[in-house]
């Protein structure tokens, strides 16, 4: 059996967070894990100012962390507010270049033709959903990058020993870590995981259905009671009533799951914080009792 070796990147603000993580079988290692900080805006200095000096600086920095990998393959963890995020159902049997044009055609319906000319489209298939008539569809997510963001990674990244790079939405990363962590009942019984990423520019809200990404959104709250009330309008939206939801995760920047008791007293389930050490194998009482798992959850997420 090969093992298989991919890293992970997030930029949130003035720090990086990085992952390295080995896949053998249905096991994962991880490899290497920390953080970059930064005396600047890591994505607004990327993105708003082409000439800036600070490119280099994020180029050395990864290629310093990253020194000696065997990893050819770099996922960066992309936040929603850099993006434009979307899922496509389409036949099981549409061939990869029908899909990848489909997907291309309805970025344009969201974006406009001008600015849809000036992204980058990724897809990723997500699951199969079977109708009342037998058929299966395929969902797919389209993640739609401008290019004026792809250009500046291209420039960092043309140091680095990776070979090649692509994003991946933090909420898909979260997706997967939560699949490690959330196994569907041996009962039949269908289930849900709702996880809340915890930002100040906003919250992201991750849903997975039997372990599998099931639906994202975010969206900007003034409170915790506001985004127990977002909770519920995207489970009342996708027909999930709180009973369904079996599990109430967080991750991203710190919040006190007292504040969070909104979403307690609507799920009847405690939140608890989105460790992504578990899913790697790792017995998060090896480090300091103080280390913020939950802040890792994008980066370990997309090497996963």
């Amino acid at each position: 059996m090969e093992a298989h070796v991919r890293a992970g990147i997030e930029v949130q603000g003035t720090v990086l967070r990085y992952a390295e993580v080995e896949q053998y079988g249905p096991r994962y290692r991880l490899l290497r894990l920390g953080r970059c900080d930064f005396d600047f805006d890591v994505v607004g200095e990327l993105v708003q100012v082409p000439a800036s000096p600070h490119r280099q600086t994020v180029a050395e920095a990864l290629a310093d962390v990253y020194a000696g990998t065997v990893a050819t393959s770099l996922h960066v963890a992309l936040h929603p507010l850099h993006a434009t995020s979307f899922f496509s159902p389409m036949p099981r049997s549409t061939p990869e270049d029908d899909r990848l044009a489909r997907l291309k055609a309805e970025s344009a319906l969201l974006l406009g033709d001008e600015t849809a000319a000036s992204v980058r489209l990724t897809a990723d298939p997500v699951g199969l959903e079977t109708l009342e008539d037998g058929r299966q569809v395929a969902w797919v997510h389209g993640l739609a990058v401008p290019v004026r963001l792809h250009e500046p990674f291209d420039q960092v990244l043309a140091v680095s020993p990776f070979l090649q790079y692509r994003f991946r939405l933090s909420m898909q990363a979260a997706a997967a870590v939560m699949g490690r962590l959330h196994a569907p009942p041996h009962n039949g019984r269908v289930t849900y995981a709702l996880a809340l990423g915890w930002y100040e520019s906003h919250v992201e809200y991750v849903l997975t259905r039997q372990g599998d990404w099931y639906f994202s959104h975010h969206t900007t709250v003034a409170s915790p009671s506001d985004a127990a009330y977002f909770a519920l309008a995207l489970c009342h939206r996708l027909g999930v009533t709180p009973a369904d939801v079996d599990r109430l995760y967080v991750y991203g920047q710190p919040v006190d799951l007292a504040a969070l008791q909104p979403l307690e007293m609507i799920f009847r389930t405690s939140p608890a914080r989105l460790n992504a050490l578990y899913a790697v194998d790792l017995d998060p009482g090896s480090l300091d009792a103080d280390f913020d798992a939950e802040a890792y959850v994008p980066c370990i997420g997309a090497a996963l």
